[in-house]
This record gives C-alpha cells, sequence and structure tokens, in this order.
C-alpha cells in the first residue's frame, strides 16, 4: 500500500476515534446540563407557581443559591470542555471546584439552620425531618465529590462521581419540582427524579461498557443509603430527640 494511502487511512482512524470519544464524553455534559436545568426549575418554579409555600429570600439562603448555580454550572462548562478535549483548561478551572464545594457545605449547613429556627417559630411540623435530608444531601455530595477528587487522573470514574455527586445533592430541588406538578407526595417523587437520572447512567454504561461501571455502582449505593436513611432515622424518634436537644431555642 502507497505511504501517503497509508498516511489517509491513519488520518481518518484519529478523526474516527477523536469523534467517537467526542460522542461518548458528549452524554455527561448533557447529563450535567439537566441535572442544572433541574436543579433551576425546582426552586424556581415553585417560586413561581408555589409562592405561599416559598420563605422570604434572606442573604444566607441567596448566597447558597449563587454558590450552588456556580457549582452545578462549572460541571458543565468542565463536561464540554472535556467532550472537546480542552483538557488543559479543564485542570485550570478544575482548581476551583474545592473552594465551591466547601462554601456549599457551610452555606448549606447556614441554610439548615436558619430554616430550621424559621420553621420551628413559625410551628411548622416536623421541620427535623426536613434537617435530615439537608444534612443528609451534603453528606452523600461530599463523600461522592471526595471519591471524584481522589479519582480525577482517572476520568471514567472521575466524571461519573462528580455527575452522582450533584444528583446525590438535588433531591431539594427535585421536590420542589414535583410540588410545581402538584405531586402528592413530594419527596418521594423528588427521590424519583434523582433515581431517574441514577438509572439514565446505567443504561449509558450498559450501552456504552456492556455493564454497570464501578463509579455507578458505588455512587448509586450512596444515593440508596440517604434514601434508606430518610424513612428511618430521619423519621425516627431518636433523630427528632437529637435535633429538637440540640437545635432548639
Amino acid at each position: 500500500m502507497p505511504a501517503s494511502k497509508i498516511k489517509r487511512v491513519k488520518n481518518a482512524s484519529s478523526a474516527q476515534a477523536a469523534k467517537t470519544v467526542k460522542s461518548v464524553n458528549r452524554f455527561f455534559f448533557y447529563f450535567a446540563l439537566a441535572s442544572l436545568f433541574i436543579v433551576v426549575a425546582g426552586f424556581v418554579g415553585r417560586a413561581a407557581v408555589v409562592p405561599e409555600r416559598t420563605p422570604v429570600t434572606t442573604i444566607t439562603i441567596a448566597v447558597h443559591a449563587l454558590i450552588m448555580f456556580g457549582w452545578y454550572s462549572l460541571v458543565c462548562l468542565q463536561a464540554n470542555l472535556i467532550a472537546g478535549q480542552n483538557t488543559v483548561l479543564h485542570m485550570r478551572l478544575g482548581k476551583l471546584s474545592p473552594a465551591l464545594v466547601a462554601a456549599i457545605l457551610i452555606s448549606g449547613t447556614l441554610v439548615t439552620l436558619e430554616t430550621y429556627a424559621r420553621r420551628i417559630s413559625e410551628g411548622v411540623s416536623g421541620p427535623e425531618l426536613a434537617v435530615f435530608l439537608s444534612f443528609s444531601s451534603l453528606l452523600g455530595f461530599a463523600v461522592l465529590y471526595w471519591l471524584a477528587y481522589r479519582k480525577r487522573r482517572q476520568g471514567d470514574f472521575h466524571k461519573r462521581y462528580m455527575v452522582l455527586a450533584g444528583v446525590a445533592m438535588m433531591l431539594a430541588a427535585t421536590f420542589r419540582l414535583a410540588a410545581v406538578f402538584g405531586a402528592p407526595r413530594e419527596i418521594n417523587a423528588g427521590i424519583i427524579i434523582q433515581y431517574a437520572l441514577v438509572t439514565a447512567l446505567m443504561l449509558y454504561d450498559m450501552r456504552t461498557l456492556k455493564r454497570i461501571h464501578t463509579a455507578t455502582i458505588i455512587g448509586t449505593l450512596v444515593c440508596l443509603a440517604m434514601t434508606f436513611g430518610i424513612f428511618t432515622i430521619g423519621s425516627s424518634d431518636v433523630w427528632i430527640n437529637l435535633i429538637k436537644g440540640t437545635l432548639s431555642p
């Protein structure tokens, strides 16, 4: 075979391989974009459709919302950069992520404490479960982000842990989104939305790998542990008494 033809075949193969890689990585961009849309739609949608159930926006809530929006947006941008094979900029921007995560955990805790105090003063029933929902979401997010950070040199693990960290943290948004559509059991419906995203990742793994990736399995187990806790620990007398004794004024 002439050298020129061999070169053309190699170039065509390289171009096809690059196109395949871009197509595979594009899934995670769309996944991250869907997560961002769900989070924004959940909070903005309920505020628009059910304004009477939306608390006054305090500085703490506003700051937390901006940080959350920044993190989900950064994940979208990072996934898009990888899809475009811009690894250098991806790594540079990735240095912002730990600071955003720390800010999310701090502001999320402050919002939880502020919201609990407000609900107690308003006489709202069952505010202790809301505290568990918030803290378990933050914990699940922190665990999966830590795994993503540890595996930052292993792309297949890193990107799965990163998008699943976003899923673990979005229950506050998904049950609000369910409220927009009048779901009778908002928390249950919100959990279903979460697992719809997890299922989409599993189906993607099966289509591309013919198996469910280890990171997807571990991330799913973390989410399942959170869900189990909601229906056991979160509504238990032990948890309720602990929160009342610790946080009640």
